[in-house]
C-alpha cells in the first residue's frame, strides 16, 4: 500500500532530534510535531485509507511525547485505527486495531518458524528505533504464538554494559504468518547514564549480602484444609526484608524505580469454618445424635444478659444501662479439631430522633434540588464484644464514643502497665507465650504548636521456642483517659511442628540458590532534573520455604521459568514439530527425553487440554486414542453401543473402546490398518499426534 510523501526530509528530522533522544517542546511546536509525524510514517506503514488524523502531547520530566492517531472516517464501513507514540527520535508504541480483528481467528500453526520470527523481530526493532536497537535485547525464549488469530509476541529489555535495565523493557507483536509488525510497546528512561558494572561486588559476595539483607526468620503458620475443614501448623522461613541490594556496597537499596513492580506486599486472608447447626423438633421430629448433642450443650455466656453481667462486673469494660442490643450471633468453629463456641453482641445507646428524618430541600440557581440531612446533636456510645460462650473469656472488645477524648499530656509508661495488666487478665495462663512490641501513643499538633494525645496502642505476638507464631496476637487500645477502647486476642490451639529439625538459614539459602538466580540489573527513574539509575542485585522469587526441607511452601513458586528440553530428540521431523509446539507455548517436558521413550498420560492430557482424573501412567497406543477422543468429544458419544465399526483389523467391533478408536481414526489422529493397542505410545507418537491435531484445526 502506498505511503504519502512528506514534505519534510529525513535530514530535517535528524536536525530536530539530534540534540537528545527525547526533546522538550514547550507548548505548541509545529516543527517537533512534523518531526514526530515524519518518524512515524517513514518507519511504519500507515494505510492511506486512514485519512483522519489527531494527536495529543504529554510533557513530563523535560520531555514531550506525541501520541499520533490515524483512523478511518466516520462513514467507513469498518473502523480501523493506528496509534503511534513518538518521543524525540524514539517510537515508544505502535498499535493497529486490526490486530484484534476476528476475520482471521481460525486455529493454525504459524507459517514462519520461531527462528524466522525472531529475525523478523530484530529487523523490526532496528527499523522502528535505529538509534537504540543495538542496546535492545530480544528474548528468543519469550516467544508466544497464539494458536487462534495471527499474533506472535517477543519480550525485550534494554541493556547497558551487558546488564539489563530492569524497568526499560517492552514487547513486539508480529503477524505469525508474514512477520509484519502489528504491535509494539516499550518504556525508556532518556538521558540516563549507567555506572559500569566492573567494580560491582562478586556474585558469591552478593549472595552472602543478599541473604543478610532479607533477614530470614522462622515462624509458625497455619494452613486451612477446605476438604477436612481442619487447621494444621507448619514451620516456615520467611523474609523480613524485601527488595534489592546495591551492587557496589552490598547494602539494601532504597532506590525506588518508576514503573517497577514489587510483589512482596501480598496479604493473606484468614479463614474460619462457621457452622450454626440449627435443628427443629416440631411435629415429632427425632433429633440426630449430633443435633441432640448441640441442644444439650451448656453455653452459659451465649446470651446478651450473661454478657451484660460480665461487662458490668468488669472494671475495664464499658456498658451503660441506656444501651440496647442491636444484634448478636452465636457460632461454632471446629477447624482446630476442637469445637469452640463464640457469642458476639453489639450494643448501642444511639436513639433515632426526629432530626434524623427532617430534611430541608434547597433549590439551587440551576433548578437542582439538594437535600442535606440535619445531623442529630445527641451523644451516644457503642460496644462490640465477642466472648467464649463456654468460659466467658473475652476474645475481642471494641468501644466507641461520639465524644472526643483528648489530653494535653499522656503517661505512656503508665499506659503500658495498665495495658499489660488487662492483657494478662483476659489472656490468662497463655499470656506467658506472648512477647510485647513497642507501644505507640497517638498524638497530633495544632496550628498553635500545641500537642494533644488521643490514647495509645499496645500489642504482643505469640512465640514458641523463640519462633513467631504468625497470626496469634493480643492488642490493647486505650483512649486519652486510659479507658479501654479495644482489645483482641487470638490463639490457635493446634500442635506446632518440632523446631529441632529446622534447617539453618545458610542451608535454606544454599537450596534456594539451586533453583533461583541472583540477577544483576539496572533500575531507573525520572526526576524533575535528570534520570537517575542504580545497579542492583535482586531475585525473581521470594524466600518462602518449609523450614525443615527448604522446599517452597507452594509448588508454583519457582515454576515460572519452566522450559522444554528438546535436546534428546534426534529425528529432524519430530524435532521440527516439537519446536513448533514449543514456540506456541506447549510444555512437553522440562527434562531431556528421546522420541522413542514411552510418553506419560499426564503430559499427553496436558497437551490435549483434558483431565481424566486418573493417576499418571505410561501410555499404550490404545490409551492415547481414548485420551485424544475424550479431549474432543467427551465420554458420552464414544460410549454409545452398537453404532461403531472398528477401523482396525486387530480391533473387534465389540471392543469396549471401539467408539474412541473410530472417532480418533476419523479425525486423522491415527492411520493404518492395525492399531497395536498394547504397543507403547512414544513421545514421538505423541508429538506427531498433537501437532497433526492442531495443524488440522
Amino acid at each position: 500500500m502506498k505511503r504519502r510523501i512528506l514534505a519534510m526530509s529525513m535530514a530535517a528530522v535528524t536536525a530536530l532530534t539530534s540534540t537528545s533522544i527525547c526533546a522538550f517542546a514547550d507548548g505548541q511546536n509545529s516543527e517537533a510535531l512534523a518531526s514526530a509525524i515524519t518518524i512515524a510514517k517513514t518507519r511504519l506503514d500507515i494505510p492511506e485509507e486512514l485519512t483522519e488524523f489527531s494527536y495529543n502531547t504529554s510533557e513530563n520530566y523535560k520531555t514531550t511525547t506525541y501520541n499520533l492517531t490515524w483512523s478511518t472516517p466516520a462513514d467507513a464501513d469498518e473502523y480501523r485505527e493506528v496509534s503511534v507514540t513518538v518521543c524525540g527520535s524514539l517510537i515508544l508504541s505502535y498499535f493497529d486495531s486490526s490486530m484484534y480483528s476476528y476475520k482471521d481467528a481460525d486455529s493454525h500453526f504459524a507459517k514462519l518458524t520461531g527462528d524466522a520470527l525472531y529475525k523478523k523481530a530484530q529487523a523490526a526493532v532496528k527499523k522502528l528505533n535505529p538509534t537504540v536497537a543495538d542496546v535492545i535485547s530480544i528474548d528468543r525464549d519469550s516467544l508466544n504464538i497464539t494458536m487462534y488469530g495471527s499474533k506472535a509476541q517477543f519480550s525485550f529489555v534494554r541493556t547497558k554494559n551487558g546488564v539489563p535495565v530492569s524497568n526499560d523493557r517492552g514487547s513486539i507483536v508480529l503477524d505469525k504468518d508474514t512477520g509484519d509488525i502489528i504491535g509494539f510497546h516499550m518504556s525508556w528512561h532518556v538521558n540516563a547514564s549507567f555506572r559500569d558494572s566492573k567494580s560491582a561486588i562478586s556474585l558469591d559476595k552478593a549472595k552472602q549480602k543478599y541473604a543478610e539483607m532479607i533477614q530470614l526468620t522462622p515462624q509458625y503458620e497455619f494452613d486451612y484444609d477446605w476438604q477436612t475443614k481442619k487447621v494444621t501448623a507448619r514451620l516456615v522461613y520467611r523474609q523480613g526484608q524485601y527488595g534489592e541490594i546495591n551492587a557496589f556496597t552490598g547494602k539494601k537499596s532504597d532506590f525506588s524505580a518508576d514503573g517497577y513492580y514489587d510483589g512482596s506486599n501480598e496479604t493473606e486472608d484468614a479463614v474460619a469454618d462457621m457452622d450454626t447447626g440449627k435443628g427443629s423438633g416440631e411435629g415429632g421430629y427425632q433429633f440426630t445424635e449430633q443435633e441432640q448433642a448441640e441442644l444439650d450443650k451448656k453455653l452459659p455466656y451465649a446470651s446478651s444478659e450473661a454478657v451484660i453481667k460480665l461487662m458490668q462486673a468488669d472494671k475495664w469494660l464499658t456498658y451503660s444501662t441506656d444501651m440496647e442490643l442491636v444484634s448478636s450471633d452465636l457460632y461454632k468453629v471446629s477447624f482446630t479439631g476442637k469445637d469452640k463456641y463464640y457469642y458476639t453482641a453489639n450494643f448501642s445507646s444511639y436513639v433515632p430522633d426526629e432530626n434524623d428524618y427532617v430534611y430541608e430541600e434547597i433549590v439551587e440557581e440551576d433548578g437542582s434540588v439538594s437535600v442535606p440531612a440535619v445531623e442529630s446533636a445527641q451523644n451516644w456510645q457503642e460496644v462490640n464484644i465477642t466472648v467464649d460462650a463456654e468460659s466467658g473469656q473475652i476474645m475481642s472488645y471494641y468501644f466507641w464514643d461520639t465524644r472526643d477524648s483528648r489530653s494535653s499530656s499522656y503517661d505512656l509508661d503508665k499506659a503500658d502497665k495498665l495495658a499489660e495488666e488487662i492483657a494478662k487478665t483476659y489472656a490468662g495462663d497463655r499470656f506467658v507465650e506472648y512477647k510485647g512490641n513497642p507501644s505507640t501513643d497517638y498524638s497530633w499538633t495544632d496550628q498553635n504548636n500545641k500537642t494533644f494525645y488521643n490514647g495509645s496502642s499496645h500489642s504482643w505476638d505469640r512465640y514458641s521456642s523463640d519462633i513467631l507464631v504468625s497470626g496469634d496476637s493480643i492488642s490493647v487500645g486505650l483512649n486519652a483517659d486510659m479507658k479501654l477502647t479495644n482489645y483482641s486476642y487470638s490463639y490457635t490451639d493446634v500442635k506446632l511442628p518440632d523446631s529441632s529439625r529446622m534447617l539453618s538459614t545458610d542451608m535454606v539459602m544454599q537450596k534456594f540458590w539451586e533453583n533461583n538466580d541472583l540477577n544483576l540489573y539496572y533500575l531507573a527513574r525520572f526526576t524533575d532534573k535528570k534520570t537517575k539509575t542504580v545497579l542492583v542485585y535482586g531475585t525473581d522469587s521470594d524466600v518462602y520455604v518449609d523450614a525443615t526441607t527448604g522446599e517452597p511452601v507452594y509448588d508454583w513458586q519457582y515454576a515460572s521459568d519452566a522450559a522444554n528440553d528438546l535436546s534428546g530428540i534426534k529425528d529432524k521431523k519430530i524435532l521440527k514439530m516439537a519446536k513448533a509446539l514449543d514456540d506456541h507455548g506447549y510444555l512437553i517436558s522440562t527434562e531431556k527425553f528421546s522420541e522413542n521413550d514411552t510418553a506419560d498420560s499426564a503430559v499427553f492430557e496436558q497437551l490435549m487440554g483434558v483431565n481424566t482424573d486418573e493417576e499418571s501412567k505410561k501410555l499404550t497406543r490404545g490409551d492415547a486414542l481414548v485420551i485424544f477422543t475424550k479431549s474432543v468429544a467427551g465420554d458420552a458419544i464414544p460410549e454409545l453401543k452398537g453404532i461403531y465399526k472398528s477401523p482396525f483389523s486387530d480391533v473387534k467391533d465389540t471392543d469396549k473402546n471401539v467408539g474412541y478408536y473410530a472417532i480418533a481414526y476419523a479425525m486423522g489422529a491415527v492411520s493404518g490398518n492395525k492399531l497395536n493397542a498394547k504397543a507403547d505410545f512414544t513421545y514421538g507418537d505423541m508429538i506427531k499426534m498433537v501437532y497433526t491435531f492442531y495443524a488440522a484445526e
